[in-house]
């Protein structure tokens, strides 16, 4: 079995993390992702967190990529108690 590395999201990868998430069945288990998804949402909502993991440190969003194809994601985040919280 091929090992999962997470890594965060490169540009060129955004169109098959959309193609992951754009299902109204994914979607509706999110507190954050509408459907149906679109590439605007993607760049700035990959853009944001990678700029808040920067400047604040505490949010991550990672691709999961098996033999070197992104397969899934996950993130971590303050929820509003200022707890961790994770989702995927």
């Amino acid at each position: 079995m091929s090992e999962i590395i997470l890594k965060p999201i490169p540009p060129e990868e955004y169109a098959v993390y959309r193609m992951l998430i754009n299902n109204p069945k994914v979607t509706r288990m999110t507190g954050s992702i509408s459907y149906p998804v679109t590439m605007d949402f993607v760049a700035k909502r990959l853009t944001a967190r990678a700029r808040q993991e920067a400047e604040e440190g505490n949010i991550a969003e990672r691709g999961f990529y098996v033999g070197g194809i992104l397969v899934g994601s996950g993130s971590y985040f303050p929820d509003d108690n200022g707890k961790c919280a994770i989702g995927y």
